[in-house]
């Protein structure tokens, strides 16, 4: 009898991205429903925050979000994305620090093309984040 093991492929960048995505929203949907549903909205409109208003900016209002009385879940929403988001660069290599002080802290000190590289990696997960967490919505 012979066992056949597949070796995992490789994956592109974009793979890896909706693989970590999957991760962290699948198990979310189910801990935490009405965050999630907060999450989801949220999610929607980051990529146009991103882009209209810069990355610093969005993680900055991200931040001071997070805990908020005002959100829709309390802020914990804005927390979630906001260290999805970090976890992530770090993960990248793109940012050494995964806490809010941290990371902002490096953000300004970047470089003008490392700062577009960052902003570009953070828009390429957040399109990933918005379409599995309204996939995930609609389900079930």
């Amino acid at each position: 009898m012979t066992v056949t093991v597949q070796k995992k492929g490789v994956q592109t960048l974009d793979q890896k991205r909706a693989e970590a995505v999957w991760k962290l929203l699948a198990p979310l949907k189910q801990r935490l429903p009405n965050t999630f549903d907060a999450y989801t909205k949220l999610s929607k409109g980051a990529g146009t925050l991103i882009m209209q208003n810069g990355l610093l900016p969005t993680l900055a209002f991200y931040g001071e979000k997070s805990g908020g009385a005002a959100s829709l879940a309390g802020g914990a929403e804005h927390e979630l994305l906001l260290g999805h988001i970090l976890a992530w660069l770090n993960q990248q290599g793109l940012l050494s620090a995964n806490n809010f002080t941290g990371a902002m802290t490096e953000l300004v000190q970047k470089s003008s093309p490392q700062y577009r590289q960052i902003t570009e990696e953070t828009l390429a997960l957040i399109r990933w984040i918005r379409h599995f967490a309204s996939a995930l919505n609609k389900t079930e």
